[in-house]
Parts: C-alpha cells; sequence; structure tokens
C-alpha cells in the first residue's frame, strides 16, 4: 500500500500552510480559503479548515542527506524519549516533532527504500488510525494489502513496508508523547492491490484504493 493523498483537518489553516512549506519543505501545490495541499515526495497532503483542533500521527520516510538537513532545522521542536534523547534508531534514524496544532510527525531515513540523490522527502509512509477496538479495524481493512500480524489490542500496522496504518486502541499515547491518540477525520487516497471505496460505518475515515500497475 502507498499513500498517494492523506487528507486531514486543522483549525489554524495559515499556520500550518506555513509550517508544511516554509519549515518541511513541502511543495505547496494548491491552496484555497479552506485549505492547502503540500507535496510530500511521492504523496501529496491536504489540511481542511475545521472548526476544531484535530490530533493526529503521521510519518514522512526519507534518505540521510534530507534527514540531516531536517534534523537541524527542526532542533529545537525534536520530541525527546523516556531517556531524554531526540536522536532515536529504529532501521535508521528516527525523529519525532509537533507540529503548530500539536499533531505527533516522525521521520525517519530508510537507505535502503529512499535514492541517496533526492534531496527532499520521499513520501509518508504511516498514518495513525485510532479506533476502539484495534482487531476489529483489522478486520474491517482486510480489503486492503497486509503483511503484518497483529501486534496487541492496543497497537498493530496494517499495511506493508512502502505504507502502513499504525491501529491504536483510542486514548493509547502517540510515541514519544503521553497524549492519548484521538479520533478525528481522516481522507486516504491509497494505493493497492485492487480498487475499493471504503467508509467506516461509526468512525470519520474512508479510504480509495486504487490498484497499482
Amino acid at each position: 500500500m502507498k499513500f498517494v493523498h492523506v487528507i486531514l483537518e486543522c483549525k489554524h489553516l495559515e499556520e500550518m500552510k506555513t509550517f508544511y512549506s516554509d519549515i518541511l519543505k513541502m511543495r505547496l501545490i494548491d491552496e484555497k480559503r479552506d485549505r492547502f495541499t503540500v507535496k510530500a515526495g511521492l504523496s501529496r497532503l491536504t489540511f481542511l479548515k475545521g472548526e476544531n483542533r484535530s490530533y493526529y500521527h503521521l510519518c514522512f520516510r526519507t534518505n540521510e542527506p534530507f534527514f540531516d538537513v531536517m534534523f537541524q532545522e527542526l532542533e529545537s521542536l525534536l520530541l525527546p524519549s523516556e531517556e531524554g534523547e531526540v536522536s532515536l534508531y529504529w532501521k535508521g534514524k528516527q525523529a519525532y516533532f509537533h507540529d503548530p496544532e500539536g499533531n505527533v510527525l516522525e521521520m525517519l531515513e530508510r537507505k535502503d527504500e529512499v535514492p541517496d540523490h533526492l534531496l527532499e522527502w520521499q513520501d509518508i509512509v504511516e498514518v495513525g488510525l485510532p479506533c476502539d477496538n484495534v482487531e476489529q479495524m483489522r478486520r474491517s481493512l482486510a480489503f486492503l494489502a497486509n503483511q503484518f500480524e497483529c501486534e496487541s489490542d492496543l497497537f498493530s500496522f496494517h499495511g506493508n513496508v512502502d505504507g502502513s496504518l499504525v491501529v491504536v486502541k483510542e486514548g493509547r499515547h502517540w510515541y514519544p508523547t503521553q497524549r492519548g491518540s484521538e479520533i478525528h477525520p481522516i481522507v486516504l487516497e491509497v494505493g493497492d492491490k485492487a480498487e475499493f471505496e471504503y467508509s467506516h460505518p461509526v468512525y470519520p475515515y474512508k479510504i480509495s484504493a486504487k490498484k497499482e500497475c
């Protein structure tokens, strides 16, 4: 699965647009009164103007040169682990930070998956999907190709190395913060093994899957 377009909500549209385009160096490709869209490598990210402040988790994948650039750029915003470290490692360099609305963002360096010559983001590789029951949510996502086993009743990945939904029980904190996850509107356009239109019957989640060539 690959995230082609991720659509979220935010309250302070101008502040968010400045952060994602100027600080995170994502190219602004569309702007309207109630929304903006930036390009995160192979993925697009849109924020819609909402009445309330939403709370999400996203992870962006990149290579080592651009990771190092962004690590310096975001140094004052990096979130420490329980041990007080902001420079982490999980199959590559890893760091967490907040955007202006408090969303928990992660960046991962992936040497074997991202071309070295690119000095930009590669794509969005994770999107958090809080729910009341992790196993039920995974069953409802059966139309999406998945290579991961369920890890627990509180947390699980669903997808593959190219893109995963981080399915968590509502209220479980987003690492490395102590703030619990929350349910807010999410619209996803993904590339997968088959075409599918999905709207969750309870949660404000919509997924449009297009068959990958």
